[in-house]
């Protein structure tokens, strides 16, 4: 893959598609002009019927490990995690029955999805890039504009194709990339760019411009979710075993996923587009396992765990689950939870029942 000479993005063709906007990778611009995109040329050529399958199910590993990042002092908008159910999460719990007081077991959080949907918001994004610094500053704002995790879950993708061009994006991975690939080829799109958000699973293009993302979230709320997601959690030291099972109603194959997130991260960087910046980000995915394949009417149980030694506080990471249409990949559940706190104890083993996402 490599950047649009400057003969091919001043073409016409692609100042249409882009809607007139003047990508950033011919003329550096202002990170205060959030309208200039980043634009990657994908060569891949389209998938056919009879590979998409195939190719679907290699976009992400199961798990995959990253990096150690810096630990970070600046613990921002954790409260998007922590609102009035969770605060109450945290000082109740159930005692389960004698079969789970053994000191052999884990104390648990479980958590079950709304029964209404639940919209997926992604953002692919750079530390590379000059013009994702607003999109940025517009995700980690959500919760002061009053947004909730009832309503969307937000979840910043960062992609690694900008790391030559000067500096390296500690949060990106090629998996991410490729994601953001396969969501380009299910939109019928020839090249994908930064800063780019997706919302259930469709482009949705510079909401921090002009914001009708209240309007979209109304919607895809008021429709009955076609899958319901139950997510338990077993902490043992640096590690967490997550639990899922997931019964789903819709007439399609769906793919399920789990990421795990970090908030209140941020990056002084000293080369690049962005030299001498120093950007803050929210609801990183730091980790993405999936896609666990779920038959129409049936339901499966699944478990996967985490490492959680190279980050840092426990209470900036979160978990966050989302099913989508396995051929047109339209989100159809989502939810999100902070990390489960409690650890196995003779004493105090329980779980916490909770309803996610209200």
């Amino acid at each position: 893959e490599v950047a649009l000479s400057e003969e091919t993005a001043a073409s016409e063709s692609w100042s249409t598609s882009l809607g007139g906007m003047q990508p950033s990778c011919i003329e550096p611009t202002s990170i205060d002009r959030p309208d200039a995109y980043r634009i990657m040329e994908r060569k891949t050529p389209r998938l056919s019927a009879g590979n998409a399958s195939a190719a679907k199910m290699q976009v992400q590993r199961l798990l995959f490990r990253v990096p150690k990042r810096h630990h970070s002092k600046l613990l921002p908008p954790i409260r998007f995690l922590q609102g009035g159910l969770w605060r109450s999460v945290c000082g109740f719990a159930l005692l389960l029955t004698t079969v789970f007081l053994s000191p052999a077991h884990s104390a648990q959080c479980v958590a079950m999805s709304s029964e209404h949907r639940v919209a997926l918001l992604e953002l692919y994004t750079s530390q590379g890039c000059n013009s994702c610094p607003p999109a940025d500053r517009w995700l980690n704002g959500l919760q002061d504009r009053g947004t909730g995790t009832n309503q969307v879950v937000p979840l910043a993708f960062h992609v690694d194709y900008w790391d030559y061009i000067g500096w390296k994006d500690r949060f990106a991975q090629p998996e991410f990339s490729q994601r953001q690939r396969l969501l380009a080829t299910r939109n019928q799109a020839s090249f994908i760019y930064t800063p780019q958000f997706v919302l259930n699973g469709r482009d949705f293009r510079r909401p921090w411009k002009k914001d009708g993302l209240a309007e979209k979230l109304r919607d895809i709320n008021a429709g009955k979710a076609k899958i319901s997601i139950t997510l338990a959690q077993a902490r043992e030291a640096n590690r967490v075993r997550v639990s899922l099972h997931a019964a789903n109603r819709d007439a399609s194959h769906a793919h399920l996923f789990v990421a795990l997130f970090e908030n209140g991260l941020n990056s002084e960087i000293k080369a690049g587009e962005n030299a001498g910046k120093k950007l803050y980000h929210e609801f990183v995915v730091r980790e993405l396992g999936g896609p666990v394949l779920v038959a129409p009417g049936k339901s499966l149980e699944h478990e996967l765990e985490f490492d959680l030694s190279a980050y840092g506080d426990a209470s900036s990471i979160g978990l966050a689950v989302f099913a989508e249409n396995a051929s047109s990949g339209q989100s159809l559940q989502a939810m999100t939870v902070p990390l489960c706190t409690s650890m196995s104890s003779a004493d105090s083993p329980g779980t916490i029942l909770v309803n996610a996402n209200h």
